[in-house]
């Protein structure tokens, strides 16, 4: 089933389109999503946070992680979502209510594949050895190909929620628990709590993206490696075919000014990268002050030296700028935001902060408006390298009016020259103005 699900692979997979029918036995909605942002709007209890939530649980294959066991808990009767590439996938029940449900893929061709899901007498989706396990992993199975997105949920609380990201820390709860265990008669229990709970999710997230950045930089570096081998070669080559007198003219002069720009501008670009890491600064200095000096008998062999090492380095520098452009523009937009404090970036330390003063800051001592703000950037960094539909619930908790009004473009931002569709729901109206065309509403 999965081999003939797969469709033709096009430049964006987005969701265009959610219909509901009798969610929570009162309202249907027919909503129509920007394939880059959508922002949904409404009073409270009108479903903004079930809509974002049922998103995420129906596209979210992984096994034993509760997702389809919560769409069973949510009352509906029929919920569609539709895609750019024209699949659609549709939960439906024959009335609005809560419990078993058959879930379908539908491809543009009208082909369709379905699985029931049955929940258990303990209220459960089973995992495994269901009636219909196998039936529905084939159907996980066909969704991922027909629409190949990952799903990333971000809950008003800023736990992140995927099943394309290692579940290495531990939950909230368990580390509380682990905390008790060594807690002395002497200190505050509540302190201890406040302590390790506030904020959790920052620093998984900035580890994250600081794991994100590593692996661009080694494909990046990657990137037209010339080994010792191939230098020679090519400098063999070059004395080969070189012919066995040469005359000045302008052709020479003119090649010798094209290397010194290359030269000059590879100086340049390579400064910029060492601000992150992504590769060394390469000194030019002293190629920019001799060059000029060889004699222009000489200048052919110098060129063919130096030309396959300037490629090679060219090569990793243009394969590493679009990861050079996003971590300027978040490391900047978040040093623009920050008050007496500002962010670094560096491959081998990660992200790390600190005072005006220079001097290092944990990440708790940031604000709660600072703490969730970093969260978002870090969480949307490193869901970049795969088509993604990216869902927050309520962006603008703890910011200012001030951020509220210019924080979906920074997002939008950290999300540029990638497959990421935003998805959010918001009451704010500093927010909800400055993308007036964005703004899907709910009418209740």
């Amino acid at each position: 089933m999965q081999e003939s699900a797969r469709l033709d692979a096009q430049k964006t997979v987005a969701v265009t389109e959610v219909s509901v029918v009798g969610l929570f036995g009162r309202y249907d909605y027919r909503l129509h999503f920007d394939p880059s942002l959508a922002i949904l709007y409404g009073d409270n209890g009108t479903g903004k946070t079930t809509i974002l939530r049922m998103i995420h649980n129906l596209l979210s294959p992984g096994p034993g992680r509760g997702h389809k066991t919560e769409v069973a808990k949510t009352s509906f009767k029929n919920f569609r979502i539709t895609f750019s590439n024209g699949a659609a996938v549709h939960a439906e029940r024959k009335k609005a209510s809560a419990g078993n449900y058959e879930l379908f893929l539908i491809l543009p061709n009208g082909k369709q594949y379905r699985a029931p899901y049955i929940m258990n007498d303990d209220g459960f989706i089973p995992r495994r050895g269901g009636a219909h396990s196998e039936t529905q992993d084939a159907l996980a199975r066909s969704i991922l190909n027909a629409i190949p997105l990952r799903s990333y949920y971000l809950s008003d609380d800023r736990t992140l929620d995927s099943d394309f990201i290692q579940q290495e820390e531990p939950s909230p709860n368990e580390a509380r628990l682990a905390r008790y265990r060594y807690i002395s008669e002497f200190e505050s229990i509540r302190e201890v709590v406040e302590e390790r709970t506030r904020y959790p999710q920052l620093k998984p997230a900035m580890a994250r993206v600081s794991h994100w950045a590593r692996q661009q930089a080694l494909q990046g570096a990657s990137e037209g490696s010339v080994s010792a081998n191939s230098i020679y070669a090519e400098v063999v080559k070059h004395l080969a075919f070189m012919p066995r007198t040469s005359t000045p003219g302008d052709e020479s002069l003119t090649s010798r000014q094209q290397l010194l720009q290359m030269i000059e501008i590879t100086g340049t670009r390579s400064k910029d990268q060492s601000r992150f890491g992504l590769l060394p600064a390469v000194n030019t200095d002293d190629l920019l002050t001799y060059l000029p000096e060889v004699r222009d008998e000489d200048f052919s062999l110098v060129s063919g030296i130096l030309k396959p090492y300037l490629d090679g380095t060219v090569a990793r520098l243009d394969a590493l700028e679009p990861t050079h452009r996003v971590l300027s523009f978040c490391v900047d937009t978040l040093n623009q935001f920050f008050r007496g404090k500002f962010v670094r970036f560096d491959i081998k330390s990660g992200l790390t902060i600190f005072t005006d003063d220079g001097e290092p800051l944990e990440a708790e001592a940031l604000s709660s408006g600072e703490s969730q703000l970093l969260t978002l950037f870090c969480n949307i960094l490193s869901a970049r390298e795969s088509p993604t539909i990216f869902v927050i619930d309520e962006p603008e908790i703890s910011l200012n009016v001030k951020w509220q009004r210019s924080l979906v473009d920074s997002l939008l931002g950290c999300a540029r020259e990638s497959e990421i569709q935003l998805i959010l729901a918001s009451h704010s109206i500093e927010l909800l103005a400055a993308h007036r065309e964005q703004v899907v509403k709910l009418k209740g």
